[in-house]
């Protein structure tokens, strides 16, 4: 975000990490309020999130509806929640939960939120696997969403009906238990 009606070009080191430092670049003295970070890898408390993010405020003083919402948008995302074993490249050791092909967007209004996410998602702990395709859509907002998000080259619809409604759905989901496995595609919906 840029609102300092200058041109930027910076380099944002952050204390303690050993990375080469954030670019901070604004060709442009216009008003921006678009960040994007590709290819990003965020690593917290051992943990690490990966992915393409975009993050966008909206000014429309003509339409108080949006004036001031917040966009959210995300493709390619992982994360890994758990104990790697010690071998970060083997996942055959992993004891924990983990999310991959994440894709999503957010739009977060000052009347409510509208959002979906999908990903893979695979639990594994001893005796106890759970894998399956997921997708979580919400609506707070009495009208319908149909908004196009951008991160990068790739464009993600948001298209959901009035809310308010909150829907879980879970595709190819199979949970193995001490040897004894059920599966199948299930969908949970509370409006």
């Amino acid at each position: 975000v840029n609102t300092t009606g200058e041109v930027i070009d910076e380099t944002l080191t952050i204390a303690g990490s050993a990375g080469d430092g954030v670019a901070v670049q604004f060709d442009t003295t216009a008003r921006v309020t678009r960040f994007e970070a590709l290819d990003a890898e965020l690593n917290l408390l051992g943990q690490t999130i990966t992915g393409n993010f975009s993050f966008d405020s909206v000014s429309s003083p003509a339409d108080p509806d949006i004036d001031g919402s917040v966009r959210i948008a995300v493709t390619g995302a992982g994360l890994f929640l758990g104990d790697d074993g010690g071998t970060p490249d083997d996942i055959t050791d992993d004891t924990g939960v983990r999310i991959t092909d994440a894709e999503g967007a957010l739009l977060v209004l000052g009347t409510g939120l509208a959002g979906e996410i999908s990903g893979d998602v695979q639990l594994a702990v001893p005796d106890v696997e759970f894998t399956g395709s997921f997708t979580v859509a919400v609506n707070t907002i009495a009208a319908p969403v149909n908004e196009s998000f951008t991160v990068g080259s790739e464009t993600i619809a948001l298209d959901l009906p009035g809310g308010p409604f909150l829907c879980v759905k879970g595709d190819n989901v199979t949970l193995d238990v001490l040897g004894q496995s059920l599966s199948g595609d299930f969908a949970i919906e509370r409006m």
